[in-house]
Formats: C-alpha cells, structure tokens, sequence
C-alpha cells in the first residue's frame, strides 16, 4: 500500500520533533559542560562539622542550611599537620600543598639574627595602600588555584581575596591576583599593597566614606549583639544560649573588631561590591573571589568552652551571609553558572574556663627558666657560654657561633638540646632539625611537623608542648595556644551544575579541595599539588 499524503506529512512532524528533542539534548550536554562563569573559594576559620549540624534548625534553610542539602558534602578533609594556623592552614588550601612545600608555615617568624619579630610577607621593596605595613606574596613559594586560573587564561580572569588578615588574605590571593584586600590592624580600614594592582576607586571612596569601616569604628558605630533570639535548652546545650551581649567596637580597638562576627560581615559587604563592579560580569573568562572568614569569636573570659552563644551568633549570622552571596550570585550569573567550594581549616580555637583550683592541674611550661637549665646544661658538657639564643614559640636556636669556635658539631649539639628539653615536664615531644629534615627514624608525629615546617626557617630543635600545658610567657610564644584537631573539618561544593550524587571526585586531606575545583574548572591544579 502506498503512503498517503497524510501519513508521509506526519511522518515528516514525527522526524521533526525526534530532531529537536536531539538538538535540544545536545546543547544541554553543551551546557552541562560549560564553565562556571565565577568561583567562590571560601575558607573558614574553626569550622565545625559537629556545629553545623547541630545549628542547622537556625539556618532556616537557606545559606548553610541549603548548600549542606543541595550541596556535595564531605564530612571531614584531613590536615595532617604537626603545627596549624590560620595563615598555614589557607595557603594549603589554596596551594593543594603543605607548608613545607609552600613557605607559608607562620603568620609571625622570629627572626634569630636580628631578634625580632616579622610577618611572614614583610617585603620592605614595595608600600601598603592605606596601611604601613608592607605586603608582598614573596614567601608563598609556589602558585595557587587563583594564579592558574589567571595563566590558563593569559591573564584574562579576574581573582580577588579578602579576609580580615594580611596573612590570609595575600595566602589565598597568591601571586598574580588582580586584588589582594584586608583590614589594617590599625585603623581598620580595607588595605593592601602595591605589588598588587591598584586599588580600585569604587574602594578607596568607601573606605572614606562613613559607611566604611574605620568611619564606623571611629564613630563608635559597630556593636554586636544577637542578630536574634536564640533557645534555652539546658538539656541540649552547655551553654546558655538565651543570655544577650552586647560589644561595641571603636577606633582603638581594631584587632577585637576584626575577632567578631562583624568583621565576616565586612568581608561580605565588600564581596557583594567586587561582585557588582569588579569586572566579573564583563570578562569572558572564569573568575575567582576567595573569601576567608572566621569563627574564633568567643571571649577569653567565657564560662563555658562549648559552643557559646557568641559562636552561636556568628554562626547564624554567616549562614545569612552565604545566602546573601547565593542569591548575589545567581541574580548575576545564572543558578548553573557559579561554583561555591567552603571549607573548614582543620582546628579550633578553645578556652578554658577558670574553674576553682584548676591552676594548680592545669601545666604551664616557663620557657624563660626552660632556656636557662638548657643553658647551664650546655655549659656543663662544653664549658661556660650564652649557648642558647632562644628558645620559645616551639623552637630553639643555638649560638652557631660559638659551636664553630669550639669546634663541635652542629647536629649533636641539636641532639643534646633536644634530649635534654624532651625531659623537661610539659614538653610532649622535642626533634633535632637536622634530624627532622633527614626525616630519619620520625614517628607519626614527627612526619606531621615535618609537613608543618620549611627548611628556609629551619629551627635547631622542635618541641611541642604535653597536650593541655600552657605556656607562662604568652608575648613570646605567640604561635603556642590551645587548638584541637580532633574536630570535623568539612567541605562543600555547591553549583556549577553538577549532580553531587555523580561527583565521585575524591576529597580526603586539605590539598585535594583546590584539586577537585581544578578538576571542575578543567584546569591543571596549582604546580605543588601531588
């Protein structure tokens, strides 16, 4: 039987449609496969797995809340590292390697031949834009996710940092990143360097405006309080979450400022700024802004170390600063077309409430009186002399010196030191550099300092401190205070259009987060990354 012209007009609707329903498959497989047109790495100081869940009820399922339900959620990423902090923790981060690859093992280096203090990015060859500090990302030794997104594309995508710290902010922005942005320490207004680009106009009148943040300090305007009401549940919860505060911050008191929830409010009100008029929605290349905020905003005096109303508070108030920059986000560039990666640095802060006759269980190590038996050590078994220059802060550097004109060798005046210091109470473990670069005979512990650590600051001796031991002089160890690691650290991933039930990419120690974005963004990871 022939075709009529009716069966051969709908078979031809029929082809019609299978084309289109084809043609429409393949450009979603297009899209599914396009770039994020921006990612947000974000970074958080004391992040708790255990704390996020607990709070989730609050977040009122927005901000946290939906990216822990719609997001890729991994419950832990590992530091394994001897020593953590915050300047650390993020170059790790952003660096996809450890601080003995990357530089960046202190925010503060004690300098042992001038005797004194320095930031880890001093650089006296360049100037501070309003600061006096000078910046630059020199002792970051390797790239970061942020500087291959920029030579993948010659230097046509747009990365920014921000965070309440110099450290943190230049760990994170890294080399070649068009702006580096934090607050001064002393005036509090947004700083940064001129190694980097210059500061962009939009910024410079905010920070003269009195919407910015030195006005507001200087005004006496910033006071934090509850951003709501919180439940009392002494069943629940240690602390009492009901109890208000009130803390008002003004022109001389900058560094409590940038220790409060107010300052990751800051981070994001400038974030929002960079977002409309930092170039992101012209370029045609992938960006990057790396946000780090914090959460170590508990008081030193605080009643209880679990989870205080305070920490409660900041909680919430980030949560309300994620959604803030979702909807910012999607508003910009479209639902599919962004990348949020949020991650916890590995630790957290805790104190100690003072509890009647603690002091006399609680240790405290004197590293004053522990320099000086060390000494008078030294000077038994090699006659009288200032053997030792200084030991505080977890190391210990002896008088090269005067072991050259006695003749004695390097490596076993190290062993004696740390023999003899690992015997003193409140010391947990003490290691001879050259045996800790050697990596000779190390215990688990002494791999994890090992990571910790660079051979361009190599100290003569390492040692920790008994876990729970304090130490008397705080002004001289300034890298020693209570932390712990035995935390949740989380990650997630949110956007991009990706499925998290398909996304398998593996993410189990701090280094493999900035490898899964390069993944995504189908890039190489930064040049350190194993």
């Amino acid at each position: 039987m022939r075709p009529t012209k009716k069966s051969l007009q709908q078979r031809g609707v029929r082809r019609l449609i299978i084309s289109l329903f084809a043609l429409i498959a393949i450009q979603q497989v297009a899209l599914s496969a396009e770039l994020p047109r921006i990612v947000v790495y974000i970074t958080i100081e004391d992040l708790r797995g255990d704390y996020l869940q607990e709070l989730r009820p609050l977040f009122e399922g927005k901000g946290l809340e939906r990216m822990l339900t719609e997001g890729k959620l991994y419950q832990h990423i590992s530091f394994p590292l001897g020593e953590i902090n915050r300047a650390s923790a993020t170059a790790t981060l952003h660096t996809a390697s450890y601080p003995y690859q990357h530089g960046v093992e202190r925010p503060t280096l004690w300098l042992s031949g001038q005797n004194k203090w320095e930031n880890v990015f001093n650089d006296p060859s360049v100037l501070g834009n309003y600061t006096r500090d000078t910046y630059s990302p020199k002792a970051l030794l390797v790239n970061t996710l942020g500087d291959r997104l920029r030579e993948a594309s010659s230097g046509s995508s747009l990365v920014y940092s921000l965070a309440s710290d110099a450290e943190v902010a230049i760990a994170s922005g890294g080399w070649f990143a068009n702006g580096v942005f934090w607050l001064d320490s002393k005036i509090g207004s947004w700083a940064t360097s001129t190694y980097y680009e210059q500061m962009p106009k939009f910024l410079e009148a905010y920070n003269r405006s009195s919407d910015g943040p030195n006005k507001r300090l200087v005004a006496g305007q910033m006071t934090w309080s509850p951003i709501r009401s919180y439940p009392h549940k002494p069943n629940e919860h240690w602390a009492d979450w009901s109890k208000g505060f009130s803390y008002r911050y003004q022109g001389f008191q900058v560094t409590e400022f940038k220790r409060s929830a107010l300052a990751n409010e800051e981070i994001t009100a400038l974030a929002l700024k960079l977002l409309d008029q930092g170039g992101y929605t012209e370029s045609k290349a992938p960006g990057m802004l790396a946000l780090s905020y914090s959460l170590d905003v508990t008081p030193h005096d605080a009643l209880s170390s679990e989870l205080s109303i305070e920490e409660v508070d900041a909680y919430v108030r980030l949560s309300r600063n994620v959604q803030t920059l979702l909807t910012k986000l999607e508003q910009t560039f479209g639902a599919n077309n962004y990348l949020v990666a949020l991650s916890g640095t590995g630790y957290t802060h805790y104190r100690r409430p003072k509890l009647k006759g603690a002091e006399a269980r609680y240790g405290r190590f004197s590293s004053k009186k522990g320099t000086a038996l060390l000494n008078l050590y030294l000077s038994a078994i090699h006659g009288q002399g200032n053997w030792v220059e200084r030991l505080a802060d977890g190391r210990i550097y002896l008088n090269k010196k005067l072991a050259e004109t006695k003749k004695l060798s390097l490596p076993t005046l190290q062993e004696e030191a740390a023999a003899f210091i690992e015997e003193m109470q409140g010391i947990g473990m003490a290691i001879a550099g050259h045996n800790l670069t050697a990596q000779s005979s190390l215990s688990d512990a002494g791999l994890a300092l090992r990571r910790a650590v660079h051979n361009k600051y190599l100290a003569d001796v390492y040692w920790t401190l008994t876990p729970g031991w304090e130490v008397e002089e705080t002004a001289d160890n300034p890298n020693l205070w209570l932390q712990s690691q035995a935390i949740e650290s989380p990650c997630i991933l949110f956007g991009a259009g990706f499925d998290p039930k398909t996304f398998n990419y593996p993410i189990l120690t701090a280094p493999d987060v900035a490898k899964a974005i390069a993944h995504i963004l189908r890039i190489r990871p930064p040049n350190a990354a194993n």
